[in-house]
């Protein structure tokens, strides 16, 4: 996690997958504010495992400075055009790509592909790390694929398909607050693991990306179509 000024804090540590929960308020409060209309409950503590900027490069290889944020089940983006504009369950990232200078693709068939570099090597590995080890504590028996390959963006790019589809639309879900995560029987919590709970993973991940509610509620919050937050200006 690259500390903005020294704001960025740890609140504790998660239970579950033994990952720092950090405090962004202070360092990122435009994003944080949009961000609030995402929370599961309005007064708890966002549950965020990974918040930092990243250089992202779009299909024509121009460059577009977005924030990555990382919470128990999705993976969200920022940029200061757009602010709010992807949502993506982490049980829909397939594999990460790295080579050298630090650039980081994401393989999401059901969406489309990432193609970024974080603003630092620290950021860079955190955000490796953070991805593998809740990938291995909600699916121990499907662990996240890391390939590292020689060279740069381009060859990257070339494995990777980063064109947005026409008529693409995001489905955004809500954010675990801490007081949810901590609650007897949570998925995330260290007494219950994801992959032991009464529902299919993937099937509701397949729901959540066509909007559609799961027919058996969980302690996991409902997928819900959500306003767009503001641009961040």
């Amino acid at each position: 996690m690259h500390d903005v000024d020294g704001k960025v804090t740890v609140l504790g540590y998660d239970k579950g997958p033994g990952l720092p929960i950090l405090g962004i308020e202070a360092a990122y409060p435009k994003i944080y504010r949009s961000l609030k209309v995402l929370f599961e409950r309005e007064s708890g503590t966002p549950v965020i495992y990974f918040c930092a900027k990243c250089t992202q490069v779009t299909n024509s290889l121009i460059p577009v400075e977005t924030y990555i944020v990382i919470t128990p089940s999705c993976l969200y983006r920022f940029s200061k055009k757009n602010g709010l504009d992807k949502c993506v369950a982490l049980t829909d990232i397939k594999e990460i790509i790295k080579s050298d200078h630090h650039w980081t693709g994401l393989r999401i068939p059901s969406h489309y592909d990432f193609l970024m570099k974080p603003i630092s090597p620290k950021d860079s590995r955190d955000l490796t790390d953070v991805l593998v080890k809740l990938r291995s504590f909600s699916t121990p028996n499907t662990p996240l694929a890391v390939k590292m390959i020689p060279h740069g963006e381009l060859h990257i790019k070339s494995l990777l398909d980063i064109k947005k589809p026409k008529g693409y639309t995001t489905v955004f879900q809500k954010i675990e607050t801490r007081d949810i995560v901590e609650e007897p029987g949570s998925p995330f919590s260290s007494d219950r693991r994801m992959s032991r709970l009464d529902f299919d993973v993937k099937k509701r991940a397949s729901l959540m990306l066509k909007g559609v509610e799961s027919p058996r509620r969980s302690s996991l919050s409902s997928p819900k179509r959500v306003a767009m937050p503001s641009p961040l200006p």
